[in-house]
């Protein structure tokens, strides 16, 4: 496979059908158009850029994760701390399997840190000389794919369902939202809030309000200096424990793991 950056490489691998490339770009560092022959997952580490994608822009900072289809013509500025990321190059066959041919609008995924840190443990197994890449790649880019597709079931459903999961999201340490305040608050019927709220995001309220609190830790873990048994109280977790099971069943890896990760990559660079 061919690299796939401008910038310096720092680490490079190929392994089952996939590219991975560790790559750092300058401060205030201007690409000017280009496209690449693959299509691409790039997931910053460190510092900012904008990336202009036919004319659309996308901001990436540490945790965000972008999709960008085969040759989508682009270019890119870097910030003042410059930029680190890693690019996973995606094989044709994935692409085709999941219907992200060529031509396809490309999927930024800038608030969903959880798929961010999905795909650095994808780049973390192809390291360490793990089997079964392209499956991970695939229930990466599935879950891509269910994200475009609750965003635009989300701008065209009720306000009332957007202040729900407002409030979901905002809950304060420990507070528990039950079904029937919820309800009473939006004034629907507690099975017709439910069914309504499953059919916009894909999930229960109460499984929203989990993914909710694994997505706040992602950032922290990753990048934070909180130790974790603290951010596990501030999120409303039990203990350190129920937020290690949680964060595991949802990341792919402990907060702990994830946290020496991040800090080895960066550290790197």
């Amino acid at each position: 496979m061919q690299t796939v950056t401008q910038g310096a490489v720092l680490h490079r691998a190929v392994a089952d059908g996939l590219g991975f490339t560790l790559t750092a770009h300058e401060p205030h560092r201007r690409l000017d158009w280009h496209t690449e022959p693959v299509a691409t997952l790039t997931l910053q580490l460190a510092g900012a850029c904008d990336e202009d994608i036919s004319g659309e822009v996308y901001t990436c900072r540490p945790g965000t994760l972008l999709f960008k289809p085969v040759g989508a013509p682009h270019r890119d500025m870097f910030g003042g701390d410059g930029g680190q990321a890693v690019i996973v190059e995606l094989p044709e066959v994935l692409l085709a399997a999941l219907g992200r041919g060529p031509g396809r609008k490309p999927v930024a995924t800038a608030t969903n840190a959880v798929t961010w840190a999905l795909g650095l443990e994808l780049y973390v197994a192809a390291r360490e000389g793990r089997t079964g890449l392209q499956e991970r790649a695939a229930r990466l880019m599935g879950r891509l794919q269910a994200n475009s597709a609750a965003e635009l079931r989300l701008a065209r459903c009720e306000s009332w369902l957007r202040d729900v999961a407002e409030a979901l999201r905002g809950c304060e340490r420990g507070q528990r939202r039950s079904l029937a305040e919820l309800s009473a608050e939006a004034q629907r019927h507690p099975i017709y809030l439910a069914r309504a709220f499953r059919r916009v995001y894909g999930v229960s309220p109460r499984e929203y309000r989990q993914c909710s609190r694994v997505e706040q830790a992602v950032p922290a873990v990753a990048f934070g200096e909180i130790e974790l048994v603290d951010l596990a109280l501030a999120l409303g977790f039990a203990d350190q424990s129920h937020l290690g099971r949680v964060f595991r069943r949802t990341v792919g890896m402990t907060p702990g793991r994830l946290r020496r990760v991040t800090r080895a990559l960066l550290a790197s660079v």
